[in-house]
């Protein structure tokens, strides 16, 4: 029963929503220096809303990978659609509440329908029976990373009409540099033995691990230069665990939900502390 729960809390992607309100919210509080909870919300809602919709259209595919959760799950589908129409909901009251109400709504409503557009691209490939490749799987893996960042990072700003300056892209490369090995790691669980297998044969792993101790280096480069204050320091947490964890969980090809979670609640745990330091000092 225990494993079932995990299973369709792990199916229903509630905790990417979760990551993305966390890390729009220690990218902004960084930048400004204060919360701004409307924006880490709004990314919230529209994160579960885009792989709510995504496991409805994926549900053909990805059925074989909970053959004892198919029961629960299809229930919980006839809920998703109350979910999904709250979602929406959610997001409209969100969007009219700020004052760049154009612009944010139509940044909003173009990333999901990237994000739909590219789900829909490979529903479609499934018709067809086609294996992935190597090259569709990293690229696949670099596009998603990238939307990502950028909504993680500039939508609170443009919520909150805040400064835009040259740190937002120090936090966006830092950001995107700890998020594509997660991404990476996120598919590779339920990617084909084989293609799994090839992935892990190339050099992805070393990658992935040079990135973590990159987005680490970067700290550290803008703290020396002042770019950002000491405190910032606090950031190396997270690179520091995403690296000794995904040396962990690629050497002996432990690729499970469980330690996923573990990577994610890592991140969060690291984020966490970020927001909680900047807000007391």
């Amino acid at each position: 029963m225990r494993q079932a729960k995990f299973n369709l809390f792990y199916y229903s992607q509630v905790q990417l929503a979760v990551m993305a309100m966390v890390l729009s919210a220690a990218s902004h509080i960084v930048l400004s220096g204060w919360l701004h909870w409307q924006s880490s919300l709004l990314i919230g809602l529209s994160t579960f809303l885009t792989y709510s919709v995504d496991n409805l259209f994926d549900w053909q595919k990805d059925r074989q990978y909970y053959q004892a959760e198919q029961g629960v799950i299809q229930r919980y589908h006839k809920l998703s659609y109350f979910l999904i129409g709250a979602c929406v909901v959610g997001i409209v009251l969100l969007i009219l509440q700020s004052q760049a109400a154009l612009k944010l709504a139509l940044l909003t409503l173009a990333t999901l329908v990237v994000f739909a557009t590219a789900r829909f691209s490979a529903y479609r490939s499934l018709d067809h029976n086609k294996q992935e490749t190597i090259r569709g799987f990293i690229s696949n893996r670099l596009f998603i990373t990238s939307i990502w960042t950028f909504v993680c990072v500039f939508l609170p700003l443009w919520y909150s009409q805040a400064q835009l300056d040259l740190r937002a892209w120090h936090i966006f490369g830092y950001l995107w540099l700890l998020i594509f090995p997660f991404a990476v790691l996120w598919k590779l669980e339920k990617s084909e033995v084989g293609l799994r297998q090839a992935l892990l044969a190339t050099r992805l792993p070393l990658v992935m691990q040079a990135f973590c101790l990159s987005a680490g280096l970067l700290v550290l480069i803008d703290t020396l230069l002042g770019i950002f204050p000491a405190l910032t320091l606090v950031h190396l947490i997270p690179p520091a665990t995403s690296f000794l964890l995904l040396r962990w969980i690629l050497q002996g090809q432990r690729i499970s939900r469980p330690r996923i979670s573990l990577y994610l609640g890592a991140m969060l745990a690291g984020s966490l502390a970020s927001i909680f330091l900047h807000l007391v000092f």
